[in-house]
């Protein structure tokens, strides 16, 4: 399930959550890799909510087709393009 997008650390991530996500834990993937973070982090400080018109969904995308097909929010991705 996707919560949102942001930019940390200069790049622009995808924030969802799924199975392995224990309370007051979220994902960021940028394609490539994902990072498990937890709300309260110091490592959000500096994380800044951007919209969906804002990342390019196609390049995240087109980075987990070709290295993580496998990859569960694929799909979900897929639609937001479409939708």
């Amino acid at each position: 399930m996707i919560v949102g997008y942001c930019i940390l650390n200069g790049k622009k991530w995808v924030m969802f959550e799924d199975k392995q996500c224990a309370a007051g834990e979220v994902k960021l993937t940028d394609g490539f890799k994902d990072k498990l973070i937890r709300w309260n982090s110091d490592k959000l400080i500096g994380m800044e909510s951007i919209s969906k018109e804002e990342i390019d969904l196609r390049k995240v995308v087109k980075r987990m087709r070709g290295a993580r097909p496998w990859h569960p929010l694929l799909q979900t991705l897929r639609k937001e393009l479409e939708g």
